[in-house]
């Protein structure tokens, strides 16, 4: 399970970008089934991880905070894993998915690559590659292995090193540089950025996917040398989108607009497994890796899951209604939608909202909710039913403590002032 933090699939030359932003990725994608209609329940990483971890809902696993913690409750995909003797790992360059956040429920071992070393270095993806690769050398023994990498970069900041800054214009004279403070400044529309502002930015955004691109080739190598390759199953995703101000905003977190929640779902199945027959256009969402990934080792969820099992459900003949799914934004008044196939209605609390048809208007410009009041109230009936079910798990825990080196590091991502 590889995450690459804040990849927009549409920069995955796999995807159709126009710049070879990720040829190792690509080179996977030519044997694996590549979901084209992926998606986040919330554009934020702490509460994304539990729900790519446990197949719930924000709704379910009440991760609502910034200070939440997964419940003990939650049944978590490396655990199931574990109980059926699977050795299980993780490595993560994110405090958000983290010991704190409860997301190592399962894991045998949990490394937290920021208290290993310096933050600059630590949120570097091939340091994080390298750190696995040697515990593949150094632990491996002949258990199945449920092995889990979450990548900062493509995330800001968005400074590549130079052999990976490919795509930014050196001849660029205005004031973005990367970091984190000079996309808060266009975020918050302190200064509206320039055609040239955007274009640098997604150019180092960009070099930033081709350096988590090249740290991922790093483990396939790996797998390959200790000859797990042809037996392993791997999904390449995102726990989010990012935004470059196509809804007058940058970065994530923010709003519940497309470019925030698509998410790249790519997951390739060794030989042995039937790859034909599946509808890629399907809509899919991280919930749906955990009974995924659960069905490739001839297991099941034991408790009710948000997500479904894509290996049987995307074989099923599409219909413009046959899936729904709730989002929301991170915030503590969080704006909310329901997305369909084709609709998608959001609403305040305040009660104020808007409908999209996303087939005839994908950038989500054209509000329609006064053109079709009947489709804006029947989707947020649905909605707020969904709302008021009980949750799955009866509350996450509360973490009011901040460990230094996790808010050093959470400063340096952006995500603390």
């Amino acid at each position: 399970l590889i995450t690459l933090d804040a990849a927009r699939p549409h920069h995955f030359s796999c995807y159709g970008y126009h710049r070879r932003t990720t040829p190792n990725i690509d080179r996977l994608a030519r044997e694996a089934l590549v979901f084209r209609n992926a998606f986040a329940l919330v554009p934020n990483t702490r509460r994304s991880v539990p729900t790519m971890v446990t197949g719930l809902s924000l709704h379910n696993h009440q991760v609502l905070y910034d200070d939440s913690a997964l419940s003990p409750e939650a049944t978590t995909l490396a655990e199931y894993l574990r109980q059926a003797g699977y050795a299980t790992a993780a490595f993560s360059s994110s405090p958000n998915n983290s010991r704190a956040v409860g997301t190592d429920q399962g894991y045998e071992v949990f490394v937290e690559l920021w208290n290993e070393l310096k933050r600059h270095k630590s949120r570097r993806a091939d340091y994080l590659a390298r750190r696995a690769v040697d515990w593949l050398e150094e632990h491996d023994d002949e258990r199945p292995l449920h092995l889990q990498l979450h990548f900062v970069p493509p995330h800001a900041p968005y400074q590549p090193l130079p052999k990976f800054d490919r795509f930014s214009d050196p001849d660029y004279a205005g004031i973005f540089d990367g970091s984190t403070n000079s996309i808060f400044t266009f975020d918050q529309r302190h200064r509206r950025p320039t055609l040239e502002d955007l274009n640098q930015a997604i150019g180092l955004y960009d070099g930033n996917l081709r350096a988590g691109d090249d740290a991922v080739a790093d483990v396939f190598e790996a797998l390959e040398a200790r000859g797990r390759w042809n037996n392993t199953v791997i999904l390449v995703t995102s726990d989010h989108g990012e935004a470059f101000y196509e809804h007058h905003r940058m970065s994530h977190n923010n709003t519940i607009s497309d470019e925030m929640l698509r998410v790249p779902f790519i997951l390739r199945l060794p030989e042995g497994f039937d790859r034909g027959g599946f509808n890629l256009d399907r809509m899919a969402t991280l919930a749906d890796i955990v009974p995924t990934l659960l069905s490739t080792a001839s297991l099941e969820p034991n408790a009710s899951l948000d997500g479904v099992n894509l290996l049987h459900a995307a074989r099923r003949k599409n219909k413009p209604f046959d899936r729904y799914f709730v989002g929301r934004t991170a915030h503590s008044t969080p704006m909310r939608c329901i997305r369909t196939s084709r609709w998608k209605a959001t609403l305040a609390n305040s009660g104020q909202g808007e409908l999209f048809d996303l087939v005839e208007d994908p950038g989500e410009q054209r509000n329609l909710r006064h053109q079709h009041p009947e489709i804006f109230v029947a989707l947020g009936q649905l909605l707020t039913r969904q709302l008021l079910e009980p949750p799955s798990i009866t509350g996450a825990v509360r973490n009011t403590e901040v460990s230094d080196s996790d808010r050093k590091m959470l400063e340096a991502l952006g995500y603390v002032e």
